[in-house]
């Protein structure tokens, strides 16, 4: 249906009044066109730029990611490094641990002297410097290694050293390669040949 059959239709048929009419109708449509036009040519221009920074988004993202993932195999090597001195620190103190079990075990024999022993009463003065317990399993580390300490420091002040009138040989100090002996009154070490 044509522009002028409808105006004919509500009742505009004149020439001049059909013309006026065609002429608003076309500047309507005109400036509704534009207006649509111009709207749809800024809403492009707002799509292509949100586009151009997804894209820079999108790009700033891949860079991290990328970066994400060197440093995940980075700290992956660390964590395999570490695990491994974590595994040889652990073998490091159970190795220690049993050095140290074995040192306070001899420790206890060598403070096992009986009553009769002139070492007796020093002897005793140690234990009661020393954390004792019923079993070496019940010993912590720390406590091993501060017996160990307490022991060694009366060791090295000569504390188990006896005074006597005769050549003896005392037990061995826990000294490797040393041996203790005493005459008349002076007690001395030897390295043992």
């Amino acid at each position: 249906m044509k522009i002028k059959d409808l105006l004919t239709k509500i009742g505009i048929t004149e020439e001049a009044e059909q013309s006026k009419a065609i002429e608003h109708i076309e500047s309507y449509v005109k400036s509704q066109t534009k207006d649509t036009e111009t709207n749809m040519q800024q809403r492009i221009n707002a799509l292509t730029k949100e586009k151009h920074e997804l894209k820079a988004t999108i790009s700033d993202l891949t860079a991290k990611v990328e970066v994400a993932e060197a440093q995940q195999i980075d700290l992956t090597k660390q964590i395999t490094e570490l695990s491994d001195y974590k595994s040889k620190y652990e073998s490091f103190q159970r190795e220690r641990t049993k050095t140290l079990r074995a040192k306070q075990e001899q420790i206890l024999k060598r403070l096992d002297i009986p009553e009769t022993d002139k070492l007796f009463e020093r002897a005793k003065k140690v234990k009661d410097k020393l954390i004792i317990k019923d079993k070496l399993e019940d010993y912590t580390a720390d406590e091993i290694k501060k017996n160990v300490e307490i022991f060694d420091i009366y060791v090295d002040a000569g504390f188990f050293e006896a005074v006597t009138d005769q050549d003896t040989e005392l037990p061995p100090t826990g000294d490797k390669g040393t041996k203790t002996k005493c005459k008349g009154g002076i007690v001395s070490r030897t390295l043992k040949k």
